[in-house]
């Protein structure tokens, strides 16, 4: 499977996962099945609120999933249009985040998780206030 994972830095494997997806500071593209992970900076990080475009940041046709802590609610939809699965995880570090997706034990994050219908945080203590 592959699957794109928000990170605050580029440690390779040791990265730390960023709390939101649309202002996370690097993308991992990693495949579950062989191992290959890439990590590009986020070109879109710097968004209005409500502006998050996650579809024309990743290669859709590619990516199988978006494995993360938190995301709005307009990207989780648009990503879903795109037929991009959108998986929570609780895990710290890419490497905990790609074995939990090979693993099959991350559940879909659904509309009402998403930022925006919680009005909480999530994800390092990122407070949710926006819908990207």
């Amino acid at each position: 499977m592959r699957i794109c994972i928000p990170t605050e830095d580029d440690r390779g494997l040791d990265s730390r996962l960023y709390g939101h997806f649309g202002s996370a500071p690097f993308l991992a593209l990693a495949d579950t099945d062989s191992g290959d992970v890439e990590i590009k900076p986020n070109s879109g990080r710097h968004h209005g609120q409500g502006k998050c475009q996650p579809a024309e940041r990743i290669d859709v046709a590619r990516t199988d999933a978006v494995v993360c802590q938190g995301m709005g609610k307009r990207a989780v939809a648009s990503l879903r249009r795109a037929g991009v699965a959108v998986l929570i995880t609780s895990a710290t570090t890419l490497r905990d985040a790609i074995s939990q997706a090979g693993g099959g034990s991350l559940r879909n994050l659904s509309i009402d998780e998403a930022c925006g219908g919680h009005g909480g945080g999530h994800g390092r203590g990122r407070q949710c206030n926006h819908d990207s």
